[in-house]
């Protein structure tokens, strides 16, 4: 393609000239068996000094792909007849030939191979494979099969020629590339799959047994080992006893023969067989491209940047031998000095290498004993010297490498113009030509053939400014066959198969030529009169019109915009859903092609566009719903899901880690399984089907959940960071990945609950939910550097870790543009997600024991609670040998962070309870004889109130008396049930009258006139008073108190304590958020001290006065002590601060002034003072009295905020709750029809107020319990009818209401209302 070279900013269209279509072959190299395509040599000792064009019959010159094989050169025409020359041994180039001649270029005339339509082909040894126009299937031949390289089957294997033979590797996919190694045979399939066959001999196919090797393979099989499950391959390499291949975000993978470190794997791998695809680690960027030599490897990356990694010995690393023998297992840069060389495509014989430039120019180096590089013949070209074929004017396009010859295809300009020699400035669009600046070797050259000057360090040289073929030229640049090509590409966006891989790995790119007119002068700008030629790389083996397949988001947008969100339903509609769900189905049953869809465009690396398929996701739920197709939808689905997790993990290898798994590439498929199929409506009616969707979803959750769990550290964290980094927008996880965890994992539960086995998949679930806390954790993280990376306003490029969802960062453009998906650009720092999120919901609707619970969390975790973060970390938390999690992981409690406080509540109670059995226990074995008592009948009668800690209080001294008794008790007496007993009152504490005492008691120990604690205006939290008169024991009974309470499991004390209280009885830092919640105001204050700033231009001396005079601080703190102002100098930093240091020290009396050097000082001790120090005795107290009842396993494992939670019980009233969680109590007259709605009818019309009267009316308090009222489990009893006055009553021990049936709801209303407020003492009835 020639564009006329104007600049971006014309108006005026590029000037479009005839594309070249003359191609000329060149061969150079060893020819001693015509594999140079000359013909018949005179000696086997024969070579081609210098690039030499092939003479072909008829001047046929349309010849688009090459091969160069060991004995044997092959070309392809634009019609796709094959071409070869060479040794025609076994009658592999034409038949009836005597096979010992060398031929020269002609057809390849052989049966099924002559008529076969080929879009490209490698060669090997002694086999051949050809690929068709289509990709729909290969012929293979060979002049022997010994190995079964031909892939023909068992059948075909033998040491003779083998005929040829068409056959499709996977019946139905197409293939895009095939690369031939010595013996063995790579194929690249549509679906990002790799094929192999041939021999194994060092693990060059990369193919394991069930616990035995693989020596040879005669049939294609698919590489499902090692890196490459489950990874969307792009490029595919097979070396001479080596392979590799190019992941969809640039990851190299090799293995093989690793002699000489030509895998470039690492000092890790220091053997010399690598039997299964390996990743290679700490590459300098994403690689765009990969080659395969005789005993080494190369690697393109962006910006044609070659690494190359093996042995050196002839120089064909780049670098000196005598320095560099091998590169000791690593792939080491090619260094430059004077210029930048950006590389296209590199060719690897067996000891040479060849590089084909941006600018269409072939440099070479390495062994040049056969003439591989240049003449002279000899020696070793150890620095990259330039080619040069017979005329300058050559633009090569094509380059192949046999192991000892090369081959190239090159094009002349049109007759009009010639290359330019016009150094082209820095900045421009146009490349600088290489041609006048470069030392040459080769034919027509009169250099002297001295090499390129090479620096000794490893890395190149910044590259000029050249143009990159992926960045858009803009429209004036870009010929209209190109955009009518890209037209094309949308235009069919209708299947996988043409939806078009977004990855820019594997883009061969183009050539960028400058030229120039013939007839004129020379341009003296490079857009006067230049004009640029494009022309495309082609890579040996690829057929490049196989693309790759996968789902697109356009494409998923147009499936489903064909689907109309309102209307009746028409036979269109009902064709466009039977599309779409058999195109997504497609996709989830394959995870190379699904890791490779639904991504962002264009980027280096694959980044899931979360946001986008969200969106789509929750469109095709409603436009299929309205066809009455959403769960056919989501059980074809559901199904493909398995399949797909079942490619990943195949049922066979149910046993240990799936060590395979560990890129993201590999592990995003498991993800987007969490978010297409409708988890939580499949999984709603499990386990009693009405359907076979349940049982479905049921079967391939589980599996998906035990694949997860089996994940290896390396995979944990890809998936942390997946759904961290591309689904962080808050939208997706908490609506599609956390409700799908929640139903997968509540599945798991119920069918475990329901058949009394405690499956593995119960555990499965909750280590999900701990991945994905721990996969929050990150996100936040992402998501306050991305907030950190905006200045002004405008968001500033990213590290590749931060490119992310939209919620979080896109990738910029070069010109900080919007990027082509429309999402915008900057990063929006998303809010933490509730808690209860990621909690495991199902345990409070199971009946899953409590008792059960505390038995594992004993015997399994040790009554330890695990660190999420470690899962992703730690050896010790992967599964065993066996696929199952570790023990200690096989517990609710020990997964704290993702079980509900409501059930963590209700093991307490089971260890609270059981404890109190062995106090009594304890208490009858000591002291027996004294409590048991027999009766004249002969029956054993205990003395029930010895077995119980009895508190007699009176209602008018209820604090003394509290006081007095708990003082007295000793510490077993309070670890024994409670029992409460109002002085001269009948009531029998069942529970309710423990209720009311901690309630009326809570009015008494907060209230102003005790002075022990004391309210802040703003936060209207209670806090200890610094100026209380009150003794350290009065602390200690508060303390005691709330742990009778929590020790009980009763709502206890009617308190608003901060969450710094119970960060300190559990131990845990404060912070200074703890101080701002608690003293908004004082915060506030402290706040503008330490964001104080001076005047720009004053000195420190001067800033500091005027920091003194503006705020006048000292490091003191007052108080208000009734009705005084008390002062106290707040203590030094006791640290080796220099500020502190230096100071100078106040004399006695004095207080220091607090400077602005020492300002944030000032703050943490003034925080100090208020939440430790200034109140240290007081809390001690308080301290001492909780701890002395609380204190167990289970109680250690609770949060601070669970903590609270179970002392302040839930905030909100939720009457619906209570009204779910109620029934009523049959008897012998039912209340009439209606009678109970309009009663609930009534309490909804009830104030705040008056709903916490009622509850405390019922149950004898007005807290809520953890769980929601609910859970109080309220019971609704007819108490008589009409005629009657009576009011309602409650027995509070059983949550019980006894209600009357009234005449009317008015009567019922005002009734009730006088019975809830005058509540206070013990049964009304």
């Amino acid at each position: 393609m020639l564009v006329r070279a104007s600049t971006v900013e014309s108006a005026h269209p590029a000037e479009v000239m005839p594309m070249p279509t003359s191609t000329l072959i060149f061969a150079w190299g060893d020819d001693g068996s015509g594999q140079c395509m000359g013909g018949a040599r005179s000696s086997l000792q024969a070579v081609v000094q210098r690039p030499t064009a092939v003479r072909v019959p008829n001047g046929r010159a349309d010849f688009v792909q090459l091969s160069a094989g060991w004995e044997q050169s092959f070309v392809v025409s634009s019609r796709g007849r094959l071409w070869g020359g060479g040794s025609n041994r076994g009658q592999c180039i034409m038949e009836g030939d005597d096979g010992q001649a060398a031929l020269g270029i002609q057809r390849v005339e052989l049966e099924h191979v002559e008529d076969f339509d080929a879009a490209a082909l490698s060669a090997g040894r002694e086999h051949f494979v050809a690929v068709d126009l289509h990709g729909t299937k290969l012929v293979t031949w060979g002049c022997s099969n010994e190995f079964g390289q031909t892939g023909q089957g068992p059948n075909r294997v033998g040491l003779g020629p083998c005929t040829p033979r068409c056959f499709a590797p996977q019946p139905g996919i197409r293939i895009h590339a095939v690369s031939c190694g010595q013996d063995h045979t790579l194929a690249l399939t549509e679906r990002g799959e790799v094929f192999a066959w041939g021999h194994n001999g060092v693990g060059q196919l990369g193919l394991v047994g069930m616990n035995e090797e693989v020596a040879t393979e005669p049939s294609p099989q698919k590489v499902d080992f090692g890196a490459l499950r489950g990874l969307p391959i792009r490029q595919i390499a097979a070396g001479a006893q080596h392979s590799m291949a190019l992941g969809v975000s640039g990851q190299v993978l090799c293995w093989g023969c690793n002699r000489r470190g030509r895998l470039g794997l690492g000092p890790s791998y220091d053997a010399a067989v690598v039997k299964l695809p390996a990743l290679v680690e700490d590459l300098p960027g994403a690689a765009r491209s990969v080659a395969a030599g005789g005993s080494h490897s190369a690697v393109i990356l962006r910006k044609g940047r070659v690494l190359l990694a093996g042995e050196n010995r002839s120089g064909q690393l780049g670098h000196p031998p005598a320095e560099v023998e091998t590169s000791s297992g690593l792939f080491l840069e090619l260094p430059f000095k004077d210029y930048a060389l950006r590389v296209r495509a590199v060719a690897l014989g067996d000891q040479h290498t060849l590089l084909l430039s941006h600018a269409g120019e072939l440099f070479g180096m390495g062994a040049n004993d056969r003439a591989q590089i240049c003449e002279p013949v000899g020696g070793i070209v150890d620095t990259p010297r330039r080619l040069q074929l017979p005329h300058d004017e050559f633009i090569i396009w094509a380059v192949a490498a046999g192991p000892f010859h090369s081959l190239v295809l090159a094009s002349q300009p049109p007759a009009s113009h010639k290359r330019s020699l016009v150094a082209i400035p820095e900045g421009s669009l146009q490349v600088r030509s290489m041609s006048a600046a470069l030392p040459t070797s080769g034919g027509g050259s009169d250099s002297d053939g001295e090499p390129l000057q090479r620096t000794k360090a490893f890395q190149g040289v910044a590259p000029t400014k050249e143009i990159d073929a992926t960045v858009d030229l803009g429209h004036n640049l870009i010929a209209p066959s190109l955009v009518q090509q890209v037209e094309e590409d949308e235009a069919t966006l209708e299947s996988l198969r043409r939806s078009g891989c977004s990855s820019k790995v594997a883009r061969s790119g183009n050539v960028v030529v400058p030229l120039t007119s013939k007839t004129g002068e020379l341009p003296k700008t490079p857009t006067e009169d230049g004009v640029m030629l494009l022309r495309p790389v082609v890579r040996p083996g690829v057929a490049s019109k196989t693309g790759f397949m996968c789902l697109s988001m356009p494409e998923l947008a147009d499936l489903v915009n064909a689907i109309p969100a309102e209307g009746a339903p028409t036979d269109c509609d009902m064709a466009a859903q039977e599309r779409l769900k058999s195109t997504v189905a497609g996709v989830l049953r394959c995870p190379p092609a699904l890791a490779a869809s639904f991504l962002f465009p264009a980027l280096n690396e694959a980044k899931l566009n979360a946001s986008a398929l969200w969106e789509q996701i929750q469109c095709i739920r409603s436009r299929l719903s309205r066809l009455g197709k959403q769960e056919e939808a989501n059980a074809l689905w559901v199904a493909a899901a398995l399949q797909g997790a079942q490619a990943l993990a195949p049922p066979k290898e149910s046993s240990g880690a799936l060590v395979y798994l560990q890129t993201k590439d590999q592990i995003r498929a498991l993800v987007v399984y969490l978010m297409i199929p409708d988890w939580v409506s499949a999984l709603t009616d499990h386990p009693q089907p009405g359907g076979p969707l349940p049982l479905l979803a049921f079967t391939s959750g589980t599996y998906l959940l035990q694949t997860i769990s089996r994940l290896p550290l390396a995979g944990r964290a890809a998936f942390r960071d997946i759904v961290a980094e591309e689904c962080g927008d808050v939208a997706v996880f908490r609506d599609a990945i956390l409700p799908a965890a929640r139903a997968l994992a509540g599945a798991a539960l119920r069918h475990s609950t329901q058949t009394t086995r405690l499956e593995r998949s119960v555990w499965d679930g909750v280590f999900l939910l701990q991945l994905l806390l721990c996969a929050e954790k990150r996100r936040l993280e992402v998501a306050s550097k991305a907030a950190q990376a905006t200045v002004g306003g405008q968001s500033i490029v990213l590290s590749r870790s931060l490119r992310t969802s939209r919620s979080l960062s896109l990738t910029f453009s070069r010109r900080d543009a919007v990027d082509s998906s429309g999402l915008g650009v900057t990063p929006a720092l998303s809010a933490a997600l509730n808690p209860s999120c990621f909690q495991l919901d199902a345990l409070l609707n199971s009946s899953f024991p409590a008792e059960v619970e505390l038995g594992l969390f004993q015997q399994h975790a040790k009554m330890k609670v695990l660190d999420p973060t470690e899962l992703c970390t730690e050896t010790r938390w992967e599964v065993d040998e066996r696929g199952v999690l570790p023990h200690a992981l096989m517990s609710f409690m020990a997964n704290g962070s993702v079980i509900p406080v409501a059930f963590k509540q209700r093991v307490l109670q089971v260890e609270n309870t059981m404890r109190q059995q062995q106090e009594q226990q304890q208490l009858l074995f000591t002291q027996g004889p004294g409590l048991v008592h027999i009766s004249p009948q002969g029956r054993v009668q205990v003395q029930a109130a010895a077995l119980f800690f009895v508190l007699r209080v009176r209602r008018d001294h209820l604090l003394h008396d509290t006081s007095v008794v708990l003082q007295n008790a000793a510490p077993q007496d309070l670890r024994r049930p409670l029992k409460v007993q109002f002085v001269g009152e009948e009531g029998v504490d069942e529970g309710g009258v423990a209720k009311e005492y901690f309630r009326l008691l809570s009015g008494q120990i907060f209230a102003p006139e005790y002075a022990m604690f004391r309210m802040d205006p703003d936060s209207r939290y209670l806090w200890f008073d610094p100026a209380s008169p009150c003794e350290h024991e009065d602390f200690w009974v508060v303390g005691a108190v709330l742990g009778l309470s929590v020790y009980n499991n009763l709502p206890g004390l009617d308190v608003n304590f901060p969450p710094a209280l119970y960060k300190k009885l559990k131990n845990t830092p404060l912070e200074p958020e703890d101080f701002r919640r608690l003293y908004p105001s004082h915060a506030e204050s402290l706040q503008a001290v330490e964001d104080w700033t001076p005047p720009a231009g004053m000195s420190a001396e001067e800033a500091d006065k005027l920091f003194q005079d503006t705020f006048c601080l000292d490091f003191s703190v007052s108080y208000e002590a009734f009705g005084e102002t008390v002062t106290v100098a707040l203590p030094p930093k006791q640290s080796g601060d220099s500020a502190t240091a230096e100071a100078p020290r106040p004399k006695e009396g004095e207080t220091e002034p607090v400077t602005l050097p020492r300002r944030a000082e000032f703050a943490d001790a003034f925080r100090n003072w208020y939440l430790v120090e200034g109140v240290r005795a007081q809390y001690e107290g308080f301290q001492r009295g909780f701890s002395r009842i609380c204190g167990s396993p289970v109680f250690d494992s609770l949060s601070a905020a669970e903590l609270e939670a179970i002392v302040a019980g839930e905030k909100d009233l939720d009457f619906a709750g209570l009204r779910r969680g109620s029934q009523v109590v049959a008897s012998t007259v039912q209340f009439y029809e209606g009678y109970v709605e309009g009663f609930w009818k009534i309490l909804d019309d009830f104030d705040a107020l008056q709903k916490r009267q009622f509850l405390n009316f019922v149950t004898g308090s007005h807290l809520a319990p953890i769980g929601g009222l609910e859970r109080l489990a309220l019971k609704v009893q007819r108490n008589g009818g009409e005629p009657t006055n009576q009011l309602p009553t409650s027995h509070t021990c059983f949550n019980l209401l006894l209600l009357p049936e009234y005449e009317n709801f008015d009567k019922l209303r005002r009734l009730l209302i006088t019975a809830i407020s005058n509540a206070d003492g013990f049964g009304l009835e």
